[in-house]
């Protein structure tokens, strides 16, 4: 699920699509005056082979950007962990070998995280700032 906001409106953390690939945003800046001679410079982060890159937008040029939606983490059942999306659309599996350390070791049941979808499958996770115990 995305939608498509002016380039003006992208924020560090976001996942946009470009140039067909799904690229998180690490960081960006807002040059000129008026909007619309104003430019927007993105520092990119390849999802798929982590190469990063930079790339100057005009302010209103149109970026697709993905949706966040909330999962429930359910549980690692062996060599799949399991999330439930908040939109009803069933469980969603994700292969172990796809899941960061980091992340792996930070995961417990019932945990909220936002998350990234792109072709129907997750591609990147949103962790919470604090975590209560």
């Amino acid at each position: 699920m995305a939608f498509e906001p002016c380039a003006v409106n992208i924020r560090s953390g976001d996942v946009i699509i470009h140039g067909n690939e799904p690229m998180f945003v690490l960081n960006t800046k807002y040059s000129g005056g008026s909007v619309k001679s104003a430019t927007v410079r993105l520092q990119l982060k390849s999802l798929p082979n982590n190469s990063e890159t930079e790339v100057v937008f005009q302010a209103l040029e149109k970026i697709i950007i993905l949706k966040r939606r909330k999962g429930i983490y359910l549980g690692f059942d062996g060599s799949m962990y399991l999330f439930d999306f908040d939109d009803g659309q069933g469980v969603c599996m994700v292969e172990a070998e796809y899941m960061d350390n980091a992340l792996k070791n930070c995961l417990e049941k019932g945990m909220v995280l936002d998350v990234e979808l792109y072709d129907g499958k997750p591609i990147y996770f949103h962790l919470p700032t604090s975590v209560v115990q």
